[in-house]
């Protein structure tokens, strides 16, 4: 940032909002993926595969708004953070949520 204001921490979002589902669309859009939506039984916990998994919440922008009136259209914000982690992968510490979910929820999924 060029200003250096007194706040230093901001919630960097969009006064758009979006559900879970397009949340994920967008996401698989941005990077140019097909999307394949699996739906996880309640019997599995989770809390183990997914941090944010009982509730909505909708960030307040005000204090960034006065920092940076224009905002990005979600989807083109998706499409920029995209662009930069594919060019940025080494730098990314990935947490093991895909091999837990392929190990335990994918496999007894197809099993039924």
């Amino acid at each position: 940032m060029t200003r250096h204001p007194a706040q230093r921490i901001f919630s960097v979002d969009s006064e758009s909002t979006a559900d879970i589902n397009t949340f994920v669309e967008l996401c698989y859009k941005a990077a140019g993926a097909e999307l394949e939506k699996v739906f996880v039984p309640p019997e599995y916990n989770q809390r183990d595969y997914f941090p944010f998994y009982d509730y909505e919440y909708v960030l307040d922008v005000s204090a960034m708004k006065e920092l940076l009136p224009v905002q990005k259209d979600l989807f083109e914000g998706f499409e920029e953070s995209y662009k930069w982690y594919a060019g940025h992968k080494q730098d990314i510490a990935k947490k093991e949520y895909i091999k837990f979910i392929d190990e335990n929820i994918a496999a007894a999924l197809h099993a039924v």
